[in-house]
């Protein structure tokens, strides 16, 4: 079925962090308008940066991203220079706000996700990997996710710990020989040294069918993203520092 994802909030110019998810603080103008991932056939109107969004939480479904004219930041939102600043600024300043609305095949609403879940998510994830995976800044971590929410806080979290996303297109069940190989592919050429996912895709790249094609013991450590890890986040300070 179609899901739509909707993305709500402020936004600003491609040059700013503000154009991803809604979380903007700089200068510019936001818009509103829709785009396609994957194939492509965005509305003109709709910046880069909001074409990025489609391409990354939607792949081929559609997306649409909506905003405001924000006009000049005062000192306090000058100071965020990265989105995970910018995060955690938004969910101490307007927990509540809704960020992103996942609509269902009939256009009604299936789940939203508020600055503050987001960053609550976002840091147990950075744990997670912290204590888990031992992945430290700079590593590359490979996310195989469907379109949706779940993709959006493993990104968030993998950018609180310092951590390289490396966003995956999750193997096809019914198409495992082909798809499979493509997604092992992509985890060796990024040197992803941990793979975050889902529990229903784990169990697909440990199946009998996906060992026909590639040995489920040659996989580097997964780990499921509903996990909880035993310590909160160590050095909080590591994502949300000045570029």
């Amino acid at each position: 079925s179609i899901q739509q994802l909707q993305i709500s909030g402020t936004s600003s110019s491609a040059t700013n962090i503000g154009g991803v998810g809604g979380l903007g603080t700089g200068t510019g103008t936001g818009g509103t308008g829709t785009a396609v991932g994957g194939a492509g056939g965005a509305d003109a109107s709709v910046g880069p940066a909001s074409v990025m969004v489609g391409n990354l939480v939607q792949g081929n479904r559609l997306a649409s991203a909506q905003g405001r004219d924000i006009g000049l930041a005062d000192d306090n939102e000058r100071k965020h220079q990265l989105i995970t600043g910018v995060l955690r600024w938004r969910a101490n300043s307007s927990p509540d706000h809704v960020l992103y609305t996942l609509l269902n095949s009939k256009g009604a609403v299936a789940k939203t996700l508020t600055c503050s879940e987001l960053h609550k998510r976002a840091e147990k994830i950075a744990a997670l990997l912290q204590e888990r995976g031992k992945v430290n800044p700079g590593d590359h971590v490979a996310l195989i996710f469907p379109p949706g929410l779940d993709l959006i806080c493993a990104f968030y979290g993998c950018l609180y710990l310092g951590a390289v996303p490396v966003t995956i297109r999750p193997p096809h069940p019914q198409n495992l020989i082909t798809t499979l190989p493509t997604v092992r592919m992509i985890v060796d050429v990024s040197k992803s040294g941990i793979i975050l996912s889902i529990q229903s895709i784990i169990k697909l790249l440990k199946s009998r069918e996906a060992a026909t094609s590639i040995d489920p013991k040659s996989w580097p450590t997964i780990l499921d993203i509903e996990d909880n890890p035993k310590r909160k986040l160590a050095g909080k300070e590591m994502g949300a520092g000045k570029a």
